[in-house]
C-alpha cells in the first residue's frame, strides 16, 4: 500500500488492532504542517476516532477528507469507508450503504488490491445482519477471490467470522466454530488484538447458543480483556451487554446491571449497542420478576427504534419482539404475546434464521395452546433435530402447555425444568415454566418418552446424566443411586436417593458392591450413576 506520509508506527499498530496504543502514539505526534502528511494525520485519526468509539469525532474528520476532491482515490476509499461504518452504528443504513459502495468504487480506481478487499469485507460484514440470510452468502465467493487475490490474513480472518455467524444463524453451530478455529489458527501467525477479542466474543455467543453459559462467560471474559488492551471500543460494550444477559441467566442479577450500567451513556452514537443494552435490561428485569420497570425500559427503547423504522437490522427487530412476548406471558396476556411473534416469526423465516425461526415457533406454540388453540404442531415439534439443548428445553416446555394437566404433560414439564436446571439457566427455567401449574411427583414407572429423551439428550452429558438418573429412580429398579461429577481431585454430589450425601461420595469412592454408569464427560468431569439394586434382585 502506498506511503503514509511518516506515519509507518501508526498504520502498523492499527494492522496489529492496537487502537489504544496508536492513539496514544498520535496524540503525542505534533500535528503536521504538509499537505500530504496533514492529510495521513486526518485519515489516521479518523480511523481510530472510530474503532475507540468517538463515532462523530471519526465522521467529522473523514467527512472532511471525502469533500476535498483533490485527495487520492486511496485517501477517499479509507474515508468512505469510516463513514460506512459511522453510517451504520448510528442507524443510518441508506447512507451507510451509499458510503459503502462510494468505498468500493474509489478502492477499485486506487488500483490497491487490498484495499478492494477491505472495502469488500467491511460491506459484508456491516450488511449480513440486514440482508436476508441467501443474499449475504450470495456475495461471499466474489469477496472471497478479492481476499485471496489480496493475500491478507486479516482480511480472511474477519471473512471467516463472517461465515462463522451466517453458519450459526443457520443454526450450524458445529460449522461456525470449525471457521473459528481456522481464524484463531491464523490468527497465531498473524497477530491482532482487535481480531482475537472479535473471535472470544463468537465464541462465546456459540457457547451460548448451545447453552454452555460457564464457558460462554469464560470467553466473553477474555473478549472484555482483549478489548481493554486494544481499545476497541463496540467490542468492549458488546461484550458487557452479553455478559449482562449471561448473569442474568446465572441469577447474578447485580452484577448483570453493573456491566449494563457500565454501557449507558457510552453508546448514544451506536444505536445497535443502545438497543441491545436496553433490550437486555428489560430482560433481566423479566426474569427478576420486577415487570412494571421492564415495561418502563421497553418505552425507552421504542424511542430509540421508531425513528429508525424497518431499517434495522433483523435480530434487533427480532429480539425486541420476543422481549415483548416474554413480558406479556409473564404477566398472562397470551394473546398479546401471540401477537408479538407473528410479524416477527415472518421476519426470522424470510430471512432464513433457523436459530430465531425455531426459538419463536416454540413460544408461539404455548401461547397458542394458553389461548386454547391447543392442536399439536408436529412440524413445529418434529424441526429440532440439529437443535441446541436450551431449544430441547423450550420444546418439553411447550409440549407440556399443549398436554396440560395430563400425566404426558406434566412429565414434559419436569424434563423442560430439569434441563434448565441442569445448564443452570434461571431466565430458562422462568419461561418455560410461566403459566403453567407447579409440576406434580411423577408415578413410579417408565415410558417410551423417557427413551426418546435420553437419545435426544445424548450429545450432552451433564443432561443425559440427570434423565437417565431420573429414569432409574422413576423405575424403582434401584434401592440406592446417586449421580455424581468425577474430577481429577474430588467427586461432587448432584442428586441421591438412599444415601445421604457423604454415603454417596463413598460409595463413588468404591465400586464394590455397586454398579457404575458412565454417561459421558462434560468439561473434564466425568459424570456417572452409582447405585445398588433392591434385596433380592440379583440373580444367584
Amino acid at each position: 500500500m502506498s506511503s503514509v506520509g511518516g506515519f509507518e508506527s501508526v498504520q502498523g499498530l492499527l494492522q496489529e488492532g492496537r487502537f489504544k496504543q496508536a492513539a496514544g502514539f498520535l496524540a503525542s505526534s505534533p500535528v503536521p504542517s504538509r499537505g500530504d502528511e496533514r492529510t495521513w494525520h486526518e485519515l489516521l485519526s479518523a480511523e481510530l476516532h472510530l474503532e475507540l468509539g468517538e463515532v462523530s469525532l471519526g465522521e467529522r474528520r473523514a467527512t472532511a477528507l471525502v469533500q476535498n476532491n483533490r485527495h487520492s482515490a486511496l485517501i477517499r476509499a479509507r474515508a468512505e469507508r469510516v463513514l460506512a461504518r459511522t453510517s451504520f452504528y448510528s442507524g443510518s443504513f441508506a447512507d451507510s450503504k451509499l458510503h459503502a459502495q462510494r468505498a468500493r468504487q474509489a478502492a477499485s480506481a486506487s488500483g490497491e488490491v487490498k484495499l478492494r478487499a477491505q472495502a469488500a469485507v467491511t460491506e459484508l460484514v456491516l450488511f449480513a445482519g440486514v440482508y436476508p440470510l441467501e443474499s449475504a452468502r450470495s456475495m461471499l465467493p466474489e469477496i472471497r477471490r478479492v481476499v485471496a487475490r489480496a493475500g491478507s490474513a486479516h482480511l480472511m480472518i474477519e471473512l471467516r467470522l463472517c461465515v462463522a455467524r451466517s453458519e450459526a444463524r443457520f443454526g450450524s453451530c458445529s460449522e461456525a466454530e470449525k471457521h473459528l478455529d481456522v481464524a484463531r489458527a491464523l490468527l497465531g501467525d498473524y497477530p491482532n488484538l482487535w481480531l482475537a477479542g472479535t473471535i472470544e466474543l463468537d465464541q462465546s455467543n456459540i457457547a451460548a447458543l448451545r447453552g454452555d453459559i460457564d464457558r460462554s462467560l469464560r470467553h466473553v471474559e477474555l473478549a472484555l480483556e482483549l478489548a481493554e488492551q486494544s481499545g476497541h471500543f463496540r467490542t468492549r460494550m458488546a461484550a458487557l451487554i452479553n455478559s449482562s444477559q449471561l448473569l442474568g441467566c446465572r441469577g447474578k442479577f447485580d452484577s448483570a446491571h453493573d456491566r449494563l450500567n457500565e454501557v449507558t451513556g457510552k453508546t448514544n452514537c451506536h444505536r445497535q449497542l443502545t438497543l441491545a443494552a436496553l433490550d437486555s435490561r428489560a430482560n433481566l428485569l423479566v426474569t427478576s420478576g420486577d415487570l412494571e420497570a421492564a415495561v418502563s425500559v421497553l418505552k425507552d427503547l421504542l424511542a430509540v427504534s421508531q425513528p429508525m423504522g424497518e431499517t434495522r437490522l433483523h435480530w434487533d427487530r427480532l429480539t425486541e419482539s420476543y422481549t415483548r412476548a416474554r413480558i406479556a406471558a409473564a404477566v398472562g396476556d397470551w394473546l398479546d404475546a401471540e401477537r408479538q411473534l407473528g410479524p416477527a416469526l415472518v421476519l426470522a423465516r424470510e430471512c432464513h434464521d433457523r436459530i430465531w425461526s425455531r426459538r419463536l415457533d416454540l413460544l408461539l406454540v404455548k401461547c397458542r395452546a394458553k389461548n386454547g388453540h391447543a392442536g399439536l404442531d408436529d412440524a413445529v415439534f418434529d424441526a429440532i433435530e440439529e437443535a441446541n439443548i436450551e431449544a430441547l428445553a423450550q420444546r418439553y416446555g411447550s409440549l407440556s402447555a399443549v398436554l396440560g394437566s395430563s400425566k404426558k404433560g406434566n412429565a414434559s414439564l419436569i424434563r423442560a425444568i430439569r434441563v434448565a436446571e441442569g445448564i443452570g439457566n434461571s431466565s430458562l427455567r422462568r419461561d418455560v415454566t410461566v403459566g403453567m401449574p407447579t409440576p406434580t411427583d411423577l408415578p413410579a414407572g417408565s415410558h417410551i418418552d423417557d427413551a426418546v429423551a435420553l437419545l435426544e439428550f445424548a450429545a450432552y452429558p451433564q443432561i443425559l446424566a440427570r434423565e437417565a438418573f431420573s429414569v432409574l429412580v422413576a423405575s424403582e429398579c434401584v434401592q440406592s443411586a446417586a449421580l455424581v461429577s468425577r474430577g481429577d481431585h474430588a467427586i461432587d454430589v448432584i442428586e441421591h436417593v438412599g444415601w445421604n450425601a457423604h454415603e454417596a461420595i463413598r460409595a463413588a469412592e468404591s465400586s464394590d458392591d455397586h454398579q457404575t454408569i458412565c454417561c459421558g464427560t462434560y468439561r473434564d468431569q466425568s459424570h456417572e450413576i452409582v447405585a445398588t439394586r433392591p434385596y433380592g434382585s440379583e440373580r444367584g
